[in-house]
Formats: C-alpha cells, sequence, structure tokens
C-alpha cells in the first residue's frame, strides 16, 4: 500500500467521524440544554422591553430583536430585518436564550 493511499483512507476516516461528531451536536440531541417556559419567562421579565435578544425556537429557528411586549404566556419581538411587525414568541417554544450583557 502506498503513502498517497494510506492518507487517503486516512482522510476518509477523519471525515467520517466529523460528520458523526456534527450530528452528535445538531439541535436534535441538545434537547437537555433546552430551558423550561418558566426560566425563559424570567430571563425575558430580567431583561425587560426595549432590550436586545436572540431566541432560537423549538422548531430551529433563531431570531434576533428587540423585545416589545411581555405576557404571561408569549412576549413579543421587533426583528431587526423586519422592523414593521411584531413576532408573537410562546415561552414554551424557546429553547436557547441570551441578551447582551448590561
Amino acid at each position: 500500500m502506498s503513502l498517497v493511499r494510506v492518507y487517503s483512507n486516512l482522510k476518509h476516516v477523519v471525515g467520517i467521524i466529523l460528520v458523526f461528531s456534527m450530528l452528535a451536536s445538531s439541535p436534535a440531541f441538545a434537547s437537555a440544554d433546552a430551558i423550561t417556559p418558566e426560566s425563559a419567562h424570567q430571563k425575558i421579565v430580567k431583561v425587560g422591553a426595549g432590550n436586545w435578544i436572540w431566541v432560537q425556537e423549538r422548531s430551529g429557528v433563531s431570531l434576533h430583536g428587540i423585545v416589545t411586549n411581555i405576557g404571561s404566556d408569549t412576549f413579543g419581538i421587533q426583528l431587526y430585518n423586519d422592523p414593521a411587525s411584531v413576532t408573537t414568541i410562546s415561552y414554551s417554544d424557546v429553547v436557547k436564550f441570551r441578551a447582551p450583557v448590561s
């Protein structure tokens, strides 16, 4: 077996390992990182209306924008790329949450 063939086989093995490692870190396997609706509500209330946030929904959609209103079951975000409308999000749909450091 030549050195070129060994190198080629090594590249294939490393590629397969990388694919499986990326699949293992996909959102389907990352449900342990999900926050509860109660903690999502507490975090949104702590950030407050008029401040920037980033949330990832259970469907995998990431939203960035300004909190416009805070309700008991939902909150509203004015998206940075769509300032004309407000997107309503249920606390039970929030999987991940980030807010800028104040």
